[in-house]
Parts: C-alpha cells; structure tokens; sequence
C-alpha cells in the first residue's frame, strides 16, 4: 500500500497494510511534509539525510519517534510535536543544524541519548516538567544554545550532555539532580557561572574541561563536595568557589581541591 502524502515534492512513502507506523522515505528530495492523521509512529530512520526537508507538520496521532528519524535534516528550522508523544528515540534531531527552535512535548519523560547533537542553530531549550532524565550527548555541540531550561524532575544528566555548547552562559541544575556525569559541561566556553545544588556531593573528572570563561562555581552541599582529581577544571583559571563559611578552610586542605587552591587556580569565599 503507498500513500502519497501531499503536494510540492512531499514524494512517496511504504506503510504496510497492516500497520500505521511511517516507514522510510523513498524520495528524500522532498522539502515539506504532512503526516497523515492515523499515523501513530515515525519509524527509524524515515527522514534520514532528507536536506531540502525544511517543514514537518506532524498530527496528534502519533505517539512515537523512532532512532534517527529527522538524523541530517540539515534545512529543518522549526518541529512542533505533538502532546500525544511519549517517546523520541536516540539521533532523532542529531545534526539538524539549521533547526532554530523546538518545544518539546509535556508527554516525553526522558531525552534520550544525541537527541539533538550538533543542532547548531538551538539556541534555547525548555526541559518539560515530567522529564527525569537527560541522556549522553543529548545537547553535545549545540554551539549556539545560550539558555537552558530544566525543571525539578529532573534527576540524571549523562555525560556529555552539554559538551560544546560554546555560547551556553549559565544553566540551572536543578535541585532534584543528584550526580553529575563526566565531560558533562565540557568546552562551554562562555560558561561564567554555575550552582552545584546541595544534593549533588561528588564531581567527577572532566566536568568543566576547557570551560574557559568560568569565573563563579557556588558550592551548596554542607559537607565537602569531593572532587575526582584536578582535571574537572583542566583549562579554567581564576575560578572563584564559593562554599558555606563554615566550610572554607576545609575545602583550602582538602584531596584535589588543595592543589588547585595552592596553584592558585581557584580561590574560596564564603556564600
């Protein structure tokens, strides 16, 4: 059964009879398209490599988007999704890097890993409230994202999240995060100033690796925040930690952080 699916190069598409998933393109020159209501999946890989595919109107009915569906739509500048998603798979948006803005679903409870890596044009992200994870390389190479969004439901970041978001200046964790993953925030280097919720009690190496403009680090934890050696802050200097008072002394002899206080790469203040 084929279906053709609108006017001005939309091109053809294979849905088996037996099923409403949408299959994979077979003419990619197309440059708009209008999913058919009925159809409830974007399957693997239907959008692949389509990069005149500048629109993608997609209906209520559908409830998933699979692994690379829109991977290297590179003239996409806008996606709305629909409410009725629950899912969106691994590479779905990766190196769509002409897409500007995108508001995600209120459904979606995780973003899943290099969802929208290298989307170079994203410049702001709201994380809906329902969303409990962020996953590896989600936001990786978003070079133009200046502001993140992220909601107290929050709880895990995986590593590389936000690696290379080079005009990101300041991001909230929220306070339901309770670890951090390596190279999480790596080359960000406008970065100037980040919180460290009290939850979180560890950061592991290569956290803020070349953040080269980070100048502020608010420390919230009561206890002595322990870090994994001294590469977390490899090619920052001049970093200001501010910690409880109670803790600034502690924090002068303490394991790793000692050696970036006595280089004089990082001082310390009282909150």
């Amino acid at each position: 059964m084929s279906i053709y699916l609108g006017n001005n190069k939309i091109g053809l598409y294979i849905v088996p009879i037996s099923s409403v998933n949408l299959n994979k393109v077979i003419d990619c020159s197309i440059e708009s398209i209008n999913i058919p209501n009925g159809v409830t999946s974007i399957s693997n890989y239907t959008f692949y490599n389509c990069t005149n595919l500048t629109s993608v109107t997609i209906p209520n009915t559908v409830t998933s988007i699979g692994t690379y569906a829109f991977d290297n739509c590179t003239s996409l500048t806008s996606i709305t999704i629909p409410n009725t998603v629950t899912s969106i798979g691994t590479y779905a948006f990766d190196n769509c890097t002409s897409l500007a803005s995108i508001e995600l679903p209120s459904s979606i409870t995780s973003i899943s890993n290099n969802t929208f890596d290298n989307c170079t044009s994203l410049t702001s992200i709201t994380i809906p409230s329902g969303v409990t994870s962020i996953g590896n390389y989600a936001f990786s190479g978003c070079s133009a994202l200046t502001s993140v969004t992220m909601s107290n439901t929050v709880t895990s970041i995986g590593n590389n999240a936000f690696s290379e978001c080079s005009s990101l200046t300041s991001i909230t964790i929220p306070n339901s995060v309770t670890s951090l993953s390596t190279y999480i925030f790596r080359g960000c280097t406008s970065l100037a100033s980040i919180t460290i919720p009290s939850g979180i009690i560890s950061i592991p190496n290569y956290t803020f690796y070349n953040c080269t403009n980070l100048k502020n680090l608010t420390l919230q934890s009561t206890s002595v925040v322990s870090l994994a050696d001294t590469t977390v802050f490899s090619g920052v200097t001049g970093l200001t930690v501010h910690v409880p008072s109670s803790l600034v002394e502690s924090y002068k002899t303490a394991t790793n952080w000692s050696t970036l206080f006595n280089n004089s790469t990082i001082t310390f203040v009282a909150i």
